[in-house]
């Protein structure tokens, strides 16, 4: 008993002083109907891949070779499975909007529309959390694409 809570002690105020930082960097592309994702500790990628919505559920690939599975009936069980969630800080948010229209009224209009939605929706976070970083950035083509990173 006594070793378990020098060490539990040791590693909480490891934890405490020096805390992990997680980085999560998503892409989706909805006209592929993938979001690719990457995960890294302290700036190195540790687990990588992509998902993708089928018809009977979302499937996860982490390697060419394996891919994580979870069907639609199966998602109310799931919740609990990322209650970890809890302990985290966000401290960045930046999202980067790429849709077609770059040569059309509609096109501009839709990019005015997402910076001032965006705006709001950061100005509510930002009372909350004052030391959040966040950006906001909209990239007209000349193609018809919808994608967000």
């Amino acid at each position: 008993m006594g070793e378990f809570f020098v060490y539990s002690s040791f590693f909480g105020a490891l934890l405490f002083f020096f805390p992990v930082f997680l980085g999560l960097d998503i892409y989706a592309d909805l006209p592929e109907n993938r979001a690719y994702f990457a995960l890294s500790v302290f700036g190195v990628r540790v687990l990588g891949g992509y998902g993708e919505v089928l018809r009977e559920g979302i499937a996860i690939h982490l390697t060419k070779k394996f891919a994580w599975f979870i069907a639609y009936r199966d998602m109310g069980n799931t919740r609990r499975y990322f209650e970890i969630t809890a302990g985290f800080q966000l401290y960045r948010f930046h999202q980067v909007l790429e849709a077609g229209g770059a040569g059309t009224v509609g096109g501009l209009m839709l990019a005015a529309l997402l910076r001032s939605a965006s705006g709001a929706a950061f100005s509510v976070l930002k009372t909350r959390h004052p030391f959040l970083s966040l950006e906001n950035g909209t990239v007209l083509a000349d193609r018809p694409c919808l994608k967000l990173a």
